[in-house]
């Protein structure tokens, strides 16, 4: 060891005196003595570097490294040596390392990264002394940031990660996480623990980019080396080191800075094609910059989440940001103070991006009607702000009309895009133009004038030398070729274009030039091209992260695979498509229950082929499991719905899974009936057929043949079934127009030539009737089967063309039909075997049947908005009022048509009723039925949300009906494109709801024959028999009838649902006893009756109660509104006037300085509005004539409000009028909200409101806890947009207009001061019963006394009082139920006292002379209403009345006549009346809380 000291102080000599080579070969021969002594290593590294042996100074750096990697002298050494040789990038990564390590020497390590990048980015030496600033010891981190600015400009994006990524580790250390995730307050912390607005990742993931580069331990302070490490072991001391700490922390307080860092590297990680990361740091900045309000950072960071979800293809996201960003940025715009300040990060070019972004979003996700509002958006900012961008907003609106359909209008909008550009000197934009006029062209089947287009096209583009539009116009040329049907000219096209691609190495379009190659191969049946040109696609696709063309690519491989019969390959493509597919479908319509939508006729189309796949691998299991995942999606949709809406909490036992195989097995064991499940695919169709116990019996694939598919042979045999219908068949067209309908009657192929083969000559035969082909076609494969079924109940679960067979009608080959031998019934899907054993388990409990009946139909439709068009029905007979009335005859009840039979009527009564009858119009295709518009809605035309009762209504209702007949949706044409769309997804939102049976049509049926199998099934109901029984012997009977007997006559009708008996006999005797004791208890006595709990509840009604019935009647007032604007503000004026005068008798000190009075004249306008006098009478107002004439009645105000309900009125009715005096709209979807507003939803509404008020500008997701309810619901959904709420994507956003505001103040007044008044209520409640059932009273019981509750429900005591002698904790009972009995009759007395003299200042203010009362009309709101003074007399001239000679005395035309004495007795009376049925009220109350206060005693006792 004194041998390794001696040469290694014989070096340092050396070294001292420049002797390098004498220093090395001491190093040298020390090192051989200990190799890896790390002070004799570093020595030498520096002595190579002095001779300029770099390479062997950088080996021993390296070893050096590799013994301490902890400590910064070696990581110094390499980067000095490295600098040297030229290696800049990875110089800077071992300064970096150093600069990380060593806390003692920062500012020379921060100069030496700088020269490293000035070389690496080629700067100037004005540059790198711009950088090099004097004061850099102050601002190392502004610095690095920088130097990362530099780095990213030149394109070193990973080195610039690197460079920032150190600063924010060295410069943080331990304080990087609390930096990231501090919140600025506790406020805000409450807020994202309640509404999550930003960050939707798992708390797992949520960690800063810095933290996956930080080593796990932070390096050691005093391991630095002086004179920047070519010292040979002399170290710094402690006091130096903590200085620097101390500098570095100084400088890391400029969050903005960090802000701006953490930009930079989410900006690199996006060039360099890492999105997730990027995305993470991104996300962390974000909600750095809304933690402290810097809106700068807070735009920015929207922009890049924007682009980032743009480029992962999760454009719900993207939308969402993008939406965010227009909000913020506009709500920026709007604010002059900040005008100027916001012009460097937000301006009219962000927000015309912004917009496009949103165009451009939508577009992708298929949902062309939103991108199209964005579209025609973005064209009216451009107008403003850049008209020669105009040209590529015609362009882009005219593709997106072209996407609908509108070809028209997209060449119109191409067409405007030409003249601009040639308006603008724009050849460039011209020949794109052409371009598109062509494209629009070959779309319309104009190939001629496409083509001369497409040629312009190409001709300017090679006139420009513009390489890009050329290869533009080759694709084009490709699609004409393509439509025209000329795929082998496509092919060359393509392949020409493919070519131009490579040639000018545009990487971004070759994946699409391989897809529309690889197309066309396809449709030119060479697979094996297709197949490689499509799998060089998805490489393109994976490496370029374009999800878009890889969903793309895997479709048409698992195409392309199925047809070369390798099915393995083909299910693994499928596998990996259709979970995207189904993302994307979710995301886009995520609280819609029903949609159609070209996304799901794709996955719909990949689950058919999919299960033709496993069919051919015999995975027959998994085929019906997709089966049913298919056919269940609805019913999934609805009961996740109403979860949902429940508040249900995602636990295991209420998440909605798919049945597997084994479930819907083990579903169909449990019951007695007997499956035919049945999927129409591309080849034929599918049947299983599953018997209890049995499982799967028989799977079977029938085939099409050569020339005739499933659906053809279908449809041959329904036309013909239908052969004998005419339009002048006695029905009603009760079918609503549809789209889908319209088109197909275009394109209706009229072919009927005759082509037949051994597998479907039956189809020709004339020995077969259409239901015998029908059976042929569908049953017989499982005839056999069907004989030894061993069951008979059939239970048939449709699909698509299927759904048009009448199967209990059908026919075998001797003739006998379905259900003459089978109960047949249809089933939508499998899962609502499960759901309805849940729903019946449920109301197991509630075992009493309703009584009610509901008849409705007939609507009276004017002129209504459908699917944004107007609809007039036409009216040709009175059949849907007759078929009304003679059903509402059969049932003893009372039809509800014409203006009655209204939506919200439907909606309201449906919970209520057993048994339902509805005859109106409908749509299979959009799964709703219309009724007659809501009469005070504010649109004209009613829009489809005031008369369509759709499928989300319907999931909105608890229903207990055991029978609904839907008897709509039917055209009277029987053309075969209506029929074919019967579907039962109306049935199945009933079913979902609780009704156990819905019988509906397929067809229309002619009018006599429909009423006579109407009789004949309520008869068989009426008689005990079930649904499917007496459809059955409806069938049968009205077959036999001579002119009835056709199909069409009378097998329309189907059972779908659960078979069930209706005792209309019993709902008919409750109907007339409900009726009877409503007639008994409407003549019993008002006046002084026996004061029973009942009696009591209904005089002092319950703070529930009260409220419902508060909302009732303010419901109808707003809905009035309309046609009596100035009735709420004159009931608004009187409430506010009675509760001020209520408040001056608790405040006497009002008394003496303003003078009051109790009652007022009401204007007899203000009583116009039907449930305007009932309103006032509910809140304690009497009203009395005013002299002889009965306009102007006296309101006489309430004397008293013991549960501070009239304050809350008038709070309420404030807030209301505010909302009216903005919007009308709004007022109404309040009412809409109103009648139904319950507690829980009222919690959760002032939660949202209170967090809009105080924070507008926050941004919730529609998918948070609480607010998803709320806007998962229709109406609320109607009512929160129109208050200024709007959804962009998954987030909703606020429009923070000054009207917009008011709105959002006084709902949420409204909400809180309901609230309030029922919590207040409860709690007095509980109060009261805590007090009288106290803990020191608790044991003691009054037996000396024997409180009892007799079968009147009157309190009494057995035992007199003082007549059995009690002990001492009974005596001290005894004496406090006295005093708080004493306290009672106290507090009553004053109230009586009260009333008298509020009567006799009554009688005082209405007989004083010469004043008047003020009188409330409500006409001018904006003036309050003011004690009216005595009138002055003027002179001049007085009209009298005319008749009278000049010795008759003069009446002036306006004097008031005089009472009569009887008038005046009987007005009196009334004074008097209105104080004994107040008195009356004052001694209820008393008895009501007497009654409280013995109950416990009674309770106690029992």
């Amino acid at each position: 060891m004194e041998k390794f000291k001696a040469l290694w102080t014989k070096g340092d000599k050396a070294f001292e005196n420049e002797e390098y080579l004498q220093a090395i070969s001491f190093y040298s021969d020390a090192l051989l003595l200990s190799p890896k002594d790390e002070d004799v290593l570093g020595c030498r590294s520096a002595v190579y570097a002095k001779l300029g042996m770099f390479n062997d100074s950088k080996k021993d750096a390296e070893s050096l490294i590799s013994v301490i990697p902890q400590k910064p002298k070696g990581h110094f050494l390499r980067a000095a040596a490295l600098e040297n040789l030229g290696n800049y990038r990875e110089c800077l990564r071992s300064y970096l390392k150093a600069y990380e390590l060593d806390t003692a020497h920062p500012t020379e390590l921060l100069l030496r990264i700088i020269q490293a990048v000035g070389c690496i980015c080629q700067m100037s030496e004005i540059e790198e002394l711009s950088l090099a600033h004097e004061d850099v010891d102050s601002h190392k981190f502004e610095r690095f940031v920088q130097v990362g600015k530099r780095l990213y400009e030149t394109g070193n994006y990973k080195i610039c990660i690197d460079v920032i990524s150190t600063a924010l580790k060295a410069h943080y250390g331990k304080d990087m996480d609390q930096l990231m995730y501090s919140e600025a307050s506790a406020d805000n912390l409450r807020k994202r623990s309640t509404l999550e607005q930003v960050t939707d990742e798992p708390a797992s993931s949520r960690h800063h980019v810095a933290d996956e580069l930080q080593s796990s331990g932070l390096p050691d302070p005093v391991t630095g080396f002086s004179s920047i490490y070519y010292a040979t072991g002399d170290h710094s001391n402690d006091e130096n080191i903590k200085g620097d700490i101390q500098d570095g922390h100084k400088s890391s307080q400029d969050k903005r800075t960090v802000m701006m860092s953490l930009l930079f590297i989410s900006e690199s990680y996006y060039s360099l094609f890492q999105y997730r990361e990027a995305l993470s740091v991104a996300r962390r900045c974000l909600s750095m910059a809304l933690d402290l309000k810097d809106k700068e950072y807070e735009v920015k960071c929207y922009v890049k989440l924007a682009n980032v979800y743009h480029r992962l293809a999760q454009y719900t996201q993207a939308v969402s940001y993008n939406g965010k960003l227009l909000a913020v940025g506009r709500d920026l715009q709007n604010n002059d103070e900040s005008m100027e300040e916001h012009l460097d990060y937000w301006n009219s070019d962000l927000e015309r991006r912004a917009v496009w972004n949103l165009c451009a979003a939508y577009k992708l996700m298929g949902n062309y009607e939103k991108a199209l509002e964005h579209a025609q958006e973005y064209m009216e900012v451009v107008k403003f702000i850049d008209q020669e961008n105009l040209t590529t907003a015609y362009s882009n609106l005219g593709e997106l009309e072209l996407l609908q359909g509108n070809y028209e209008k997209s060449l119109e909008c191409h067409k405007t895009e030409l003249q601009l550009c040639k308006k603008f000197d724009d050849r460039q934009g011209a020949a794109y133009a052409y371009g598109n006029i062509g494209t629009v062209y070959a779309y319309m089947g104009n190939f001629k004038s496409a083509a001369i287009n497409h040629e312009q096209h190409l001709k300017l583009a090679q006139r420009l030398n513009d390489k890009v539009s050329e290869l533009i116009a080759v694709r084009n040329f490709g699609c004409l070729h393509k439509l025209k049907g000329e795929f082998t000219k496509a092919v060359g096209y393509f392949e020409q274009h493919l070519q131009l691609v490579k040639v000018n190495k545009l990487d971004e379009l070759l994946c699409k030039a391989y897809s529309l190659l690889s197309a066309c191969y396809r449709e030119l049946r060479q697979l094996h091209h297709s197949q490689y040109y499509y799998e060089t696609c998805l490489k393109l696709a994976v490496e370029q992260n374009d999800l878009e063309e890889e969903l793309e690519c895997q479709l048409a491989l698992a195409q392309i695979t199925k047809t070369m019969r390798n099915f393995e390959t083909s299910r693994q493509h499928f596998n990996k498509a259709i979970p995207v597919l189904e993302e994307k479908l979710l995301s886009k319509h995520g609280k819609s229950l029903t949609y159609r939508d070209p996304l799901l006729t794709k996955l719909d189309q990949c689950y058919k082929d999919l299960q033709e796949v496993l069919i051919e691998m015999n995975f027959e299991g998994e085929a019906l499991e997709i089966v049913e995942h298919v056919r269940s999606r609805i019913l999934v949709n609805i009961v996740r719905h109403t979860n949902i809406l429940a508040d249900c909490v995602a636990s295991p036992g209420r998440q909605v899974v798919p049945y597997s195989a084994d479930d819907i097995i083990n579903i169909v064991n449990n019951q007695k009936s007997s499956v035919l499940f049945f999927s129409v695919i591309p080849s034929g169709f599918l049947v299983w057929m599953l018997s209890p116990g049995k499982g799967i019996v028989k799977c079977h694939w029938q085939k099409d043949c050569d020339h005739c598919t499933f659906a053809n042979k279908i449809k041959s045999c329904i036309e013909e079934l239908h052969g004998g219908c005419q339009e002048s068949y006695n029905c009603d067209h009760r079918a609503l127009p549809d789209e889908a309908t319209k088109k197909q009657l275009e394109t209706e192929n009229t072919d009927k030539t005759k082509k037949s083969c051994y597998s479907c000559e039956f189809l020709y035969s004339s020995k077969l009737t259409p239901l015998q082909k029908l059976y042929h076609l569908l049953l017989n494969p499982l005839e056999e089967e069907l004989r030894t079924i061993g069951t008979d109940e059939l239970v048939v679960i449709p699909d698509q063309e299927v759904n048009s067979v009448p199967f209990p009608c059908l026919q075998n080959q001797e003739g006998q039909y379905m259900h003459e031998v089978f109960s047949v019934r249809i089933l939508p899907c499998v899962r609502l075997i499960s759901q309805q054993r849940k729903t019946s388990e449920e109301s197991s409990n509630d075992s009493q049947d309703s009584p009610k009946i509901l008849v409705q139909g007939n609507p009276e439709i004017s002129t209504v908005d459908l699917n944004g068009k107007i609809w007039r029905p036409t009216k040709e007979t009175d059949l849907a009022e007759e078929e009304l009335n003679t059903i509402a005859s059969l049932l003893g009840v009372d039809p509800i048509s014409g203006y009655q039979a209204t939506k919200e009527h439907l909606l309201k009564k449906l919970p209520e009723a057993s048994v339902v009858h509805l005859v109106t119009y409908g749509s299979w295709y959009d799964a709703c039925v219309a009724m007659s518009p809501e009469p005070h809605h504010p649109s004209n035309p009613p829009p489809a949300e005031s008369f369509l009762v759709t499928v989300s209504d319907i999931a909105l209702l608890k229903l207990s009906a055991k029978l609904i007949v839907l008897n709509a949706c039917c055209g009277c044409d029987h053309q075969y494109c209506q029929l074919k769309h019967a579907s039962f997804h109306l049935a199945m939102a009933f079913l979902a709801a609780g009704v156990q049976s819905v019988v509906m049509p397929l067809w229309s049926v002619p009018q006599d024959a429909l009423l006579n199998l109407f009789y004949k099934f309520y008869s068989g109901l009426e008689m005990g028999k079930t649904v499917s029984d007496s459809l059955k012997e409806a069938w049968t009977q009205v077959k036999d009838v001579e002119h009835m007997s056709f199909p069409s006559f009378w097998a329309s009708f189907v059972h779908v649902g659960f078979d069930t008996t209706v005792n209309l006999m019993k709902l008919r005797h409750q109907l007339f006893d409900k009726e009877l004791d409503r007639v008994v208890q409407s003549s019993s006595p008002e006046r002084f009756p026996l004061v029973t709990s009942e009696t009591l509840d209904n005089k002092v009604p319950s703070v529930t109660f009260k409220m419902k019935r508060f909302q009732e009647l303010l419901t109808q007032l707003l809905l009035h509104h309309g046609s009596f604007p100035h009735v709420l503000p004159a009931i608004r004026d009187v409430v506010q006037l009675a509760h001020q005068m209520l408040l001056s008798y608790q405040h006497p000190e009002l008394l003496l300085t303003e003078s009051f009075t109790m009652c007022a004249q009401l204007s007899s306008s203000a009583l116009e509005a039907p449930d305007a006098n009932e309103f006032l009478g509910f809140l304690g107002f009497d009203f009395q004539k005013d002299g002889a004439r009965d306009k102007d009645p006296f309101v006489v105000f309430p004397h008293w409000d013991p549960d501070g309900f009239l304050a809350m009125s008038s709070q309420v009715l404030q807030a209301v009028c505010d909302i009216l005096k903005v919007s009308s709209s709004g007022g109404y979807t309040l009412a809409k909200v109103l009648r139904t507003l319950k507690k829980n939803t009222m919690e959760k509404l002032r939660e949202f409101l209170s967090l809009s008020c105080r924070y507008p500008e926050r941004i919730m997701r529609t998918s948070d806890f609480v607010l998803r309810s709320l806007w998962f619901n229709p109406e609320l959904q109607r009512y929160l947009t129109s208050l200024g709420f709007y959804e962009v994507g998954q987030s909703l956003l606020f429009n923070k207009t000054e009207a917009n505001q008011i709105l959002l103040k006084s709902s949420l007044l409204i909400i809180s001061t309901m609230l309030d008044y029922i919590e207040r209520g409860k709690l007095r409640t509980l109060s009261s019963s805590r007090e009288s059932r106290s803990t020191d009273r608790r044991s003691t019981k009054l037996t000396s006394l024997s409180p009892q509750l007799t079968p009147s429900k009157q309190i009494v005591m057995k035992i007199p009082w003082m007549s059995r002698r009690a002990d001492n904790n009974e005596d001290e009972l005894k004496m406090a139920l006295a005093r708080e009995l004493e306290g009672i009759n106290k507090e009553f007395a004053g109230h009586v006292t009260r009333s008298n003299y509020w009567h006799a200042e009554l009688l005082r203010a209405q007989s004083a002379p010469g004043t008047k009362l003020p009188i409330i009309s409500g006409k001018n709101p904006n003036k309050s209403p003011e004690k009216a003074r005595p009138d002055e007399k003027k002179a001049g001239k007085v009209k009298v009345q005319g008749g009278m000679t000049a010795s008759c005395n003069r009446r002036p035309v306006e004097e008031e006549p005089r009472l009569s004495i009887n008038d005046t007795r009987e007005r009196r009376n009334e004074i008097y009346r209105i104080y004994a049925q107040r008195f009356d009220d004052i001694a209820m109350h008393k008895r009501y809380k007497v009654r409280q206060l013995f109950m416990s005693q009674i309770s106690d006792s029992t």
